[in-house]
């Protein structure tokens, strides 16, 4: 009888984002929750759990076979896409991965990157490297959001490549597009954190007596874009969180 896998709640986020498709490929995979939720759930055919790393792998095992779905899931040991076959392309993801290092595996397999369905990414860090990165490569962003898991917020992205490249301002490459996306209260709740952050390292550089640079501009600049769409959006927000 197998057993229902379950989820982190930043985990099950992204799985919801996840296209049906034939093959998943859980790169960084970890304890590989997700590539079992998506057998078990039948969003996926089979999945590959892919790690650079050993340990990780002998948890994702571990879990593949108590979770009794041997026939569905394999392990591989590798870096990035270069595990992958170019005929087992279709379903990426990578969760709590640096953007950095998201950025170097899409870059370095860029061809095979190319041709998935869909790539659903969850920096843990430099979601702004890896933003640029995709404008400038030629990959669309088909969605994105920001998740609570406990104290942690997270962005995340599904991408696809359509050979446009786009210029991203600096903004925008931090935390979306926000002039089009819904603010819902977990990014209003995110957005007014973000605030309270560059406020208090703005205080930070007066006191020390920082002189005034691009920065402290910067910093400034942000906030009141921060706090043009809370105004915004506070209505909103507010009646969906008294709707629940």
């Amino acid at each position: 009888m197998q057993v229902p896998c379950p989820l982190p709640t930043r985990l099950k986020i992204l799985a919801d984002q996840l296209d049906s498709g034939e093959i998943l490929a859980d790169i960084g995979t970890d304890h590989a929750y997700l590539p079992i939720y998506a057998v078990q759930n039948h969003i996926v055919k089979r999945a590959i759990a892919c790690d650079i790393h050993r340990p990780p792998l002998q948890s994702a095992l571990f879990n593949i076979q108590k979770f009794n779905v041997t026939n569905q899931v394999e392990c591989r040991m590798g870096s990035g896409l270069s595990v992958l076959l170019e005929t087992e392309i279709d379903l990426i993801s990578m969760a709590g991965l640096g953007g950095m290092t998201i950025r170097s595996i899409l870059s370095e397999d860029y061809e095979k990157a190319k041709k998935a369905k869909s790539i659903l990414l969850q920096p843990n860090n430099h979601e702004a490297d890896v933003r640029l990165w995709l404008a400038s490569s030629g990959f669309k962003i088909l969605d994105e959001g920001v998740l609570r898991d406990r104290k942690h917020f997270y962005q995340w992205m599904k991408v696809k490549w359509n050979g446009e490249i786009r210029d991203v301002d600096s903004f925008s490459a931090h935390y979306g597009d926000l002039q089009n996306a819904s603010m819902d209260p977990v990014r209003f709740e995110w957005l007014t954190k973000e605030r309270n952050r560059l406020s208090k390292a703005l205080q930070g550089r007066e006191k020390a007596k920082i002189l005034k640079s691009s920065v402290s501009e910067q910093y400034e600049d942000t906030i009141v874009k921060i706090d043009r769409l809370l105004k915004n959006n506070l209505t909103s927000v507010t009646n969906s969180t008294i709707l629940k």
